[in-house]
């Protein structure tokens, strides 16, 4: 479960969670979307946070997720943009958008966010993974 801070119009943060799959973003993975309806809630609960706050790139990444995995990949691919205009150095968003793009077939430019996620986190261990293969 992936807790999403959002700003409440009261001025405090709330945290919304969501039931994805994947807290990094793979595509393809597990969505949730089972019969459960888990994929429908997690979709709607990060509806709501950028309802709430739609500049904030993290809510924003999450949003792409969710989006991504319910096979709204061109949605997710606009998410992902807006996110990473607002934080051009969210090593994470670039990573999300990375493996987004490598799994709609867009290889070339999954290479571009990935080799962007590892310069901004050369450590990352997962990172160096997904760009190796």
């Amino acid at each position: 479960m992936v807790d999403i801070a959002v700003d409440e119009a009261g001025g405090g943060h709330g945290a919304l969670p969501l039931q994805a799959g994947g807290v990094d973003g793979g595509v393809g993975e597990d969505d949730g979307a089972g019969a459960d309806g888990g994929g429908v809630a997690a979709l709607a609960h990060a509806e709501t946070a950028v309802r709430l706050d739609s500049r904030d790139p993290a809510i924003l990444d999450n949003y792409a997720i969710v989006l991504a995995q319910s096979g709204r990949v061109p949605e997710a691919i606009t998410q992902f943009e807006a996110a990473l205009r607002l934080a051009p150095a969210n090593a994470d968003a670039h990573y999300n958008f990375a493996n987004t793009l490598a799994q709609s077939g867009r290889i070339a430019d999954a290479l571009i966010h990935y080799e962007t996620a590892l310069n901004l986190r050369p450590s990352s261990a997962e990172f160096h993974s997904n760009f190796a293969n």
